[in-house]
């Protein structure tokens, strides 16, 4: 709850300040990865029994969030990516769970942990090779 919190007071911090900058799609796309974030920790913290079903909605809520973030990257240091790619993996990860009964719930997880850690890399990577002159832009 207290990442929630923290979350959605940098959401509103950012949100002022897009108000006074040009690139209002980097900061639309970090303000929204902080309140689908909040949004996914609040249902975790209060819905963590384990079933597929509690998971569905945090979980599909956590890989837009990654997704927003790293378009929010991309628009920040270059032509921003398709948004097609992260809803892709979303569609993937709720098509997982919702089949979790047949699956098994441990390959399920197992995919979800693996399509978020590969989010996470994702992101790292795009930091990693970027060479921008002025990191303080």
């Amino acid at each position: 709850m207290v990442n929630a919190l923290l979350l959605i007071v940098f959401a509103v911090a950012f949100g002022f300040a897009a108000s006074s900058h040009k690139d209002s799609r980097y900061w639309a796309s970090l303000v929204a990865s902080k309140i689908i974030f909040a949004i996914a920790f609040v249902i975790l913290s209060r819905q963590i029994n384990g079933t597929p079903e509690a998971l569905l909605l945090p979980n599909a809520l956590l890989v837009i969030g990654l997704g927003l973030r790293w378009q929010a990257i991309r628009i920040f240091f270059g032509p921003p990516s398709s948004y097609a790619w992260f809803l892709a993996l979303t569609f993937v990860m709720v098509g997982a769970l919702l089949l979790s009964p047949l699956l098994g719930k441990g390959l399920i997880f197992g995919l979800t942990n693996a399509i978020i850690a590969a989010q996470i890399i994702a992101i790292m990577a795009s930091l990693g090779l970027e060479r921008e002159r002025l990191p303080s832009r």
